[in-house]
């Protein structure tokens, strides 16, 4: 008995991170589609006054910054993956018992 409510407990705890960290994936998303719509606009608008000055650098960070974005996106939506499989193997578990 000890041993299904553990489960259950770990099943709750690990919907709660696979939520939360979906939200952050998804906003993570959201501010990288925003960057990359800025520097597309600044490229296109503003091409030579962001290449013939200091602003280069700007830009550069820029687009780090939103490569960064779609990395920590990323890698939460491969934490997902690894709690789905996790949640997968709870209720085998729990249906084996």
């Amino acid at each position: 008995m000890p041993d299904s409510i553990q489960l259950r407990a770990r099943t709750a705890e690990l919907t709660r991170q696979k939520r939360r960290r979906r939200r952050q994936g998804n906003l993570c998303f959201f501010a990288a589609g925003i960057g990359f719509g800025t520097t597309i606009y600044l490229l296109r608008a503003h091409f030579t006054q962001v290449m013939m000055s200091d602003k280069r650098i700007l830009l550069g960070g820029l687009v780090a910054f939103v490569c960064s974005l779609v990395w920590l996106g990323a890698s939460g939506e491969s934490d997902i993956r690894r709690m789905e499989e996790e949640l997968r193997e709870i209720e085998q578990q729990r249906q084996q018992r």
